[in-house]
């Protein structure tokens, strides 16, 4: 689905149309087609700008393919730092675009592109899209109008400068070479790079001549451009037969070839199209974005080194000790930041709507981890997050990954036994964790004799050690089974051997068929997967998570809803998660110097997020176990959860969020930020209050990093060698 991207420039930012010269020049190389581009006739990259003034107010926008909007969205903010970027579903053109009385024209130059229009470079005061905002600023209700301009990059920028060149000299008729009087304003021309351009303007209102008029008004106002000597723009209006036909061409970005083309360049687009700054302030109709004032703490750590030794900031000498996540305003200038490997101990909890940024920043991070050698696991919900993550490995760390898809093949399966030997000795978190995660799932249809039953059988099987998941309903129903297992565990747990013998086993028939159907059909739902029971029916796990964990190794698990369906993601999530927290405790036996940081990483962890979540949360800093979580919104998770992570987690990082837990995080923050500021979040932009040296800061405003520019392109062999390393033969 596409997505229109709204700039919201903020008031008190001071720019100038160069800034868009920066974005421009980004579009040269990443726009540019290849000769192979052309022979497959790959149709070129575009990016489209536009100017949308609806229910008179005045909005920016920028369209670009899906493969490139994130960059883009990247560029922007290099250029214009303070502005808010909101995504938007449905395409504002559609809201002028919309019936017969609306009217097109387009653009043309009156005179061969070789000669300028006038650019910013010509005005003193304001530049000259003043004109054009100030017009717009005048509509009237019920009238909206719009303009858009689409840009490719010429096939070669050399041949499109040489056919400019040659218009410095011409030969007569006597064959006597003569040169252009106009010399100079080509060399204007040739002073930037080249781009091929459409412009096109819309207008439409209550009545279909008002809005012609009202359109040539429009038109005019872009006479500010003309330069007496050089060039001017001329309207062409569109109506007819082809008029539907161009409003197709308009609503889905692509060149047409029923409108001139125009070769403009870098100079003249800024002067066209840009960002307004406080210099505009004046034209009431703009759309402004909220500019939020605050003062990042004194002792943030950041990224540059500092000579003044007097600074009392954390300055990074060992920049490994920091992951780097975002930027913010630090002493008046614009400073890279993170926290410290100390600080991440008391773990870090980001909140956000969908498309806010949260995914790209737990990458970030997670590849921050990974390239400077830490042991890290990622749990991930989707697929996406995991999908990226894969392309940012470096290649001295492919052997270190473990990459656990249950969907990756159709005849090879990893394996994670909950059962064995090594879990007996903790066989109350195991227990615990398993419980929850079905008390999660069926919470509507549970009872007390359930959660009896079903945690005496996991902790049986955990006595026995040589278990798995499907033998909780063998035990429940096959008495042979049950009496060799009970057998077996007399001598270790006589209230276990008692429950068997003279409970279970003295029931009725019809009591006990009564009593175990629901766990029947509760754990018969995964066992009777093929693909979850080639996971969790086995009787050694194919990967060693206190190996990953000390070792310093890479743990990526995808288990994607979207195959795998919600219910089978959240248990194998969850017992993964109960599964590291074991591991984790098992260092209660290792001097605290010999235990090594490992980071976990959790996205949307409502998904997992059951009352095993609180002991964790409480008891995980010990063993250097940091956990980074993520999700939507509060209300997610269960209120004993909500109670522990703002109890417990040292770091609170919030994307945008709705109105509800705009009003908590006002209280959470203190009331330095509003709700309003809140819910007002551009994409990539947080409000954050972090723990530094073991305290908590004031809350302030930043924004998160884009993802690295170096991509490592290790995806296949990581998975190859994670195929044959941890998957076997399924059975």
């Amino acid at each position: 689905m596409d997505n229109y991207c709204l700039l919201r420039p903020a008031k008190t930012e001071e720019t100038t149309p160069a800034a868009q010269i920066g974005l421009l020049s980004s579009f040269l190389n990443i726009g540019k087609r290849s000769l192979l581009d052309l022979l497959m006739l790959k149709s070129a990259k575009y990016l489209s700008f536009e100017i949308v003034s609806i229910n008179q107010k005045t909005r920016f926008y920028f369209h670009a393919p899906s493969s490139l909007k994130n960059y883009f969205i990247s560029q922007v903010l290099a250029q214009y730092p303070k502005t808010l970027i909101n995504e938007e579903k449905e395409d504002p053109l559609f809201r002028v675009v919309k019936d017969k009385k609306t009217s097109i024209s387009v653009l043309n130059l009156s005179q061969p592109y070789c000669y300028p229009i006038k650019t910013y470079k010509n005005f003193v005061e304001l530049p000259p899209l003043n004109a054009v905002l100030g017009f717009l600023s005048k509509l009237k209700e019920g009238e909206a109008a719009a303009v858009q301009i689409i840009l490719k990059v010429p096939f070669s920028q050399e041949k499109s400068q040489h056919k400019i060149r040659g218009q410095m000299k011409s030969v007569d008729s006597q064959g006597q070479e003569q040169v252009n009087p106009y010399n100079k304003l080509i060399q204007e021309k040739l002073a930037s790079s080249l781009l091929q351009a459409q412009i096109r303007l819309v207008f439409s209102g209550p009545e279909t001549q008002a809005s012609r008029d009202r359109l040539q008004e429009l038109s005019g106002a872009f006479g500010v451009y003309t330069m007496s000597e050089g060039n001017s723009f001329v309207p062409r209006s569109r109506s007819g037969l082809f008029k539907k036909a161009f409003f197709k061409k308009i609503v889905e970005r692509e060149f047409s070839s029923w409108q001139p083309t125009l070769t403009l360049n870098l100079d003249e687009l800024a002067s066209l199209w840009h960002l307004p700054d406080k210099k505009f302030e004046k034209i009431k109709s703009i759309y402004w974005g909220r500019q939020l004032l605050s003062e990042a703490p004194d002792n943030l750590p950041i990224a540059s080194l500092h000579s003044n030794p007097d600074q009392t900031a954390a300055v990074c000498k060992g920049k490994k000790e920091v992951n780097f996540f975002g930027t913010t305003e630090w002493r008046n200038r614009e400073e890279i930041f993170g926290i410290s490997r100390e600080d991440r101990s008391k773990h870090v909890y980001i909140i956000g709507k969908t498309g806010a940024g949260k995914s790209t920043m737990i990458a970030n991070m997670a590849i921050n981890d990974i390239r400077n050698g830490e042991g890290v696991a990622v749990i991930d919900p989707h697929g996406d997050l995991s999908e990226m993550i894969l392309e940012y490995i470096p290649k001295r760390r492919v052997a270190d990954v473990v990459y656990l898809d249950p969907t990756l093949s159709d005849d090879r399966a990893f394996s994670l036994n909950m059962f064995d030997k090594d879990s007996a000795s903790h066989q109350d978190v195991i227990a615990s964790g398993i419980v929850s995660v079905f008390y999660k799932l069926y919470g509507d249809s549970w009872g007390p004799r359930l959660e009896y039953i079903l945690r005496n059988t996991i902790i049986t099987l955990l006595h026995y050690g040589n278990g798995t998941f499907a033998d909780i309903l063998r035990i429940l129903a096959d008495k042979k089974f049950r009496d060799k297992i009970v057998d077996a565990i007399k001598d270790k747990d006589k209230v276990m051997y008692d429950f068997w013998r003279y409970e279970y086993d003295k029931m009725t028939d019809r009591l006990r068929v009564e009593s175990i159907s629901s766990i029947q059909n509760k754990v018969g739902q995964f066992v009777s997967s093929l693909r979850v029971r080639r996971i969790l029916d086995s009787h050694k796990s194919t990967f060693s998570l206190e190996e990953i964990m000390d070792q310093k190794k890479i743990l990526i698990i995808n288990l994607s809803q979207g195959k795998l369906g919600e219910d089978t993601t959240a248990l194998l999530g969850a017992m993964f998660i109960t599964k590291m927290q074991l591991t984790a405790m098992r260092r209660v036996n290792m001097k605290p110097e010999e235990r090594t940081d490992f980071y976990l990483y959790v996205d949307e962890f409502q998904n997992f997020a059951t009352t095993s979540f609180i002991k964790i949360l409480s008891e995980a800093r010990k063993y250097k176990l940091n956990l980074t979580l993520a999700n939507q919104y509060v209300g997610q998770v269960e209120e004993d959860i909500q109670k522990a992570i703002f109890g417990n987690v040292g770091t609170l990082i919030t994307f945008v969020i709705g109105s509800s837990d705009a009003a908590l995080f006002e209280k959470e923050f203190g009331g330095k930020f509003t709700a309003d500021d809140l819910v007002a979040l551009g994409k990539y932009q947080i409000l954050l209050k972090m723990a530094i040296n073991g305290l908590t800061s004031e809350p302030f405003f930043a924004r998160t990093l884009p993802l690295p520019s170096v991509i490592n392109h290790n995806k296949d062999k990581i998975i190859k060698l994670s195929l044959d390393k941890y998957y076997r033969q399924a059975s």
